[in-house]
């Protein structure tokens, strides 16, 4: 699983910079304030999966699934920590359900 680097957003000017999605899957560190940008520009849809750390009553919450279709690039998030973040040190992962020609970026809202 590959970490992923998060953008601070400011007033200028920035460009953001896509890292290919790794076949293992991503994680990035969450504030509460993040959100995922991803482009699939394969010719088939991808299905971006959020996995979920919470549970209720001793049941898993069920991960957020995000299709995104073909040539398309969807902005997702933010995500609560409570809910989302991994204990051990506050990492959201990411899966795809296939990572050709799928890039990803992670963006932090102050």
């Amino acid at each position: 699983m590959a970490l992923l680097s998060v953008l601070q957003a400011v007033r200028e000017e920035s460009e953001i910079e896509f890292v290919a999605a790794d076949a293992g899957g991503d994680e990035f560190v969450n504030t509460g304030r993040e959100a995922v940008i991803i482009t699939n520009n394969d010719s088939t849809p991808k299905t971006l999966t959020i996995v979920t750390q919470q549970t209720v009553d001793g049941e898993a919450v069920d991960d957020k699934e995000v299709v995104v279709p073909p040539g398309e690039t969807h902005l997702v998030g933010p995500f609560p920590t409570g809910i989302y973040n991994r204990p051990a040190d506050s990492r959201v992962e990411l899966e795809y359900s296939a990572v050709t020609d799928v890039t990803v970026a992670i963006v932090r809202i102050a």
